[in-house]
């Protein structure tokens, strides 16, 4: 009988073979001492196969130099370098870490980076100007742009496009 693999909790084997294919990927550190995965995927980390289910190159890294499995954490780059995998440069952290990191580091897409983004910078200081002034209420706004007040209530009150402060 064939053994079950669960694939919520398969962890890839740490066998020299497999560690062998792992390294061979490895490129020389560079001026900064990340170790890159010459192997990429289409999200831009490194990434390889491992009995034939593609691996994250830097959270195997992370469960071959610490011996440990990161679970169900996220591994983080404290390089910034989503191909590195030289294991001091990664750190275990939360989902919402990770977010937090993203943010600092300018790499999550807000405002007009957003793909989803359905009013541009202008709009914005249009919105903030006419209801800081009094001359507009959200439901005013709203109905000026057909979409929900509370759309425009998140924007005004600044939750959201917080990177974006325009003044009255």
């Amino acid at each position: 009988k064939a053994k079950e693999i669960d694939l919520m909790s398969y962890k890839p084997e740490l066998s020299v073979r497999n560690v062998a294919g792992f390294i061979r990927h490895i490129d020389l550190p560079t001026k900064e001492g990340c170790w890159n995965f010459v192997s990429v995927g289409a999200n831009g980390y490194g990434n390889f196969q491992v009995r034939w289910k593609t691996v994250s190159a830097h959270r195997y890294s992370y469960e071959y130099f610490y011996g440990m499995s990161p679970g169900g954490d996220c591994v983080l780059h404290s390089c910034d370098n989503p191909l590195c995998v030289r294991p001091d440069h990664l750190f275990l952290g939360t989902n919402k870490d990770n977010s937090i990191d993203a943010s600092k580091k300018g790499r999550l897409a807000s405002g007009e980076r957003n793909g989803n983004k359905k009013f541009t910078r202008e709009d914005v200081a249009f919105m903030r100007k006419k209801y800081d002034s009094g001359e507009m209420r959200t439901t005013d706004i709203a109905r000026h742009f057909s979409c929900k007040p509370n759309t425009i209530t998140m924007i005004v009150r600044r939750h959201n496009w917080k990177h974006l402060e325009v003044s009255a």
